[in-house]
């Protein structure tokens, strides 16, 4: 089912007195894409198994979305913070978790 995500670029910078360089999120417009829900656990390095929901957002065309880049489920309003990024026929794929909703 076709979706339409807002897409908030996620950038950092420094705030030139201590060194932090808080993340920032703008939203960059809406995307049309289909999401798909893959797992609800993963296990990371160590063993341990943790809840996360992931899944595979397909945008058409290839927008310029970039790993750790936030994608909201404009129908749901559900987060999804972008994991990793490849090219397709005419499309790009994310690899995404589910963030939880902006107002978590």
């Amino acid at each position: 089912m076709i979706q339409r995500f807002e897409w908030l670029q996620t950038t950092r910078a420094g705030d030139g007195t201590t060194g932090n360089a808080p993340r920032v999120e703008a939203s960059q417009g809406y995307l049309w894409g289909e999401l798909e829900l893959t797992s609800a656990t993963e296990t990371d390095g160590f063993g341990a198994v943790r809840n996360v929901v992931t899944g595979v957002v397909t945008l058409n065309q290839f927008p310029p979305v970039g790993v750790q880049d936030l994608l909201r489920d404009e129908a749901f309003g559900d987060v999804y913070r972008v994991t990793g990024v490849r090219r397709g026929a005419n499309v790009l794929i994310c690899e995404v978790e589910h963030f939880g909703g902006l107002d978590d």
